[in-house]
């Protein structure tokens, strides 16, 4: 038997979860969405599969058991509800999980309401430099953990979600509940260039978070950033994120698709090195969804989980309207980004 996935959503990023899906023996991939005519041909001639632009008139016809949304940001909270409200059980999102703070709290309210699991494409919990960093962690290699710091190219709502998902991660809460994190601080800069970019945000971003037990981390993400290792040839810039966690007794350094590196007093050890090919752990996060499926237990990137990573991202914008340290759970009266963005939308 396999596990029946509809792709809702036919852009770039969609390939590589067609790719997961089809390298994954029990799920396949039975039809596609996305209100673009070239596109749907396009990918009914490549892939051999019907594409439509309804939603609900594919998931009558294939009856899927699974939608992955690959669609932006600004329709994925539209097009999750409407799968929810088809009978759908079980949602891929990719990252950012919605596109404001309110939005991804009623999409996971309204999923536990209606007994929907959901995942949120954080792959990097799969790959092998920060699976190898989470053991040495909790092997009690680098000691107690006390500060981390995570720093990639894209801003914050590009690839800060997979960063600050990643010291969630490292730190180890993966538990449905409380936020880990406590307080936060965050400052952007560069807002014009931000509209350039494909999620409308500051193109950079920094913030400091205190996590409970007084852990605290530092992150930078954007078009400033400190590149994190020496560019190879034909290496897409969208590589470049590291995490740093330093511990009392030791520190481990993980670059995606590099390496994970283990200081501490016996020397330096490479843990693990980055896989041949970039979507090696997209093809682990869908071979992850088909234990699920037939366990019913949580995925390692459950939404809750990266509803706390979504509202941590939040409040460091928050704390960039605010100028002040912001406590979680976070309390806001106007969606922050929006706020942080008004004055620059008319300069489009």
């Amino acid at each position: 038997m396999s596990y029946r996935v509809l792709i809702a959503g036919l852009g770039s990023r969609a390939k590589g979860h067609l790719e997961g899906i089809r390298k994954t023996e029990g799920l396949e991939a039975v039809a596609g969405v996305d209100p673009d005519g070239s596109r749907r041909e396009q990918w009914q001639n490549a892939y051999g599969f019907e594409c439509s632009d309804n939603l609900q008139a594919m998931i009558e016809k294939y009856k899927p058991d699974v939608v992955s949304i690959c669609t932006g940001e600004k329709p994925r909270y539209e097009v999750a509800c409407a799968a929810m409200d088809a009978g759908i059980k079980y949602l891929v999102l990719e990252k950012p999980m919605a596109a404001s703070v309110s939005q991804a709290r009623d999409l996971m309210a309204r999923a536990d309401r209606l007994g929907v699991k959901v995942a949120v494409s954080h792959q990097m919990r799969f790959a092998d430099e920060f699976v190898a960093a989470k053991q040495a962690i909790e092997r009690g290699d680098i000691g107690q953990p006390y500060y981390m710091r995570a720093s990639s190219y894209g801003q914050l709502m590009e690839q800060g979600p997979h960063m600050i998902d990643m010291l969630l991660y490292l730190f180890g809460d993966e538990a449905k509940g409380e936020n880990p994190a406590q307080w936060v601080m965050g400052q952007v800069a560069d807002r014009e260039e931000g509209l350039k970019t494909v999620h409308q945000a500051p193109a950079f971003t920094t913030g400091y978070i205190c996590f409970r037990g007084d852990v605290r981390a530092a992150v930078e993400c954007g078009r400033s950033f400190a590149p994190a290792v020496e560019y190879q040839k034909g290496e897409s810039i969208w590589l470049q994120k590291r995490v740093q966690v330093i511990g009392t007794e030791g520190m481990i350094d993980a670059v995606v698709s590099h390496w994970c590196r283990l200081y501490n007093r016996d020397g330096v050890k490479t843990l693990a090195e980055g896989p041949d090919g970039w979507n090696g752990a997209t093809i682990a996060f869908y071979g992850d969804l088909l234990e699920v499926l037939k366990t019913g237990r949580e995925h390692r990137c459950n939404g809750h989980v990266s509803l706390a990573g979504f509202e941590i991202i939040h409040a460091i914008y928050e704390s960039a309207v605010r100028s002040d340290k912001v406590t979680l759970p976070l309390e806001i009266e106007e969606e922050p980004l929006s706020v942080l963005m008004a004055p620059v939308l008319g300069k489009e």
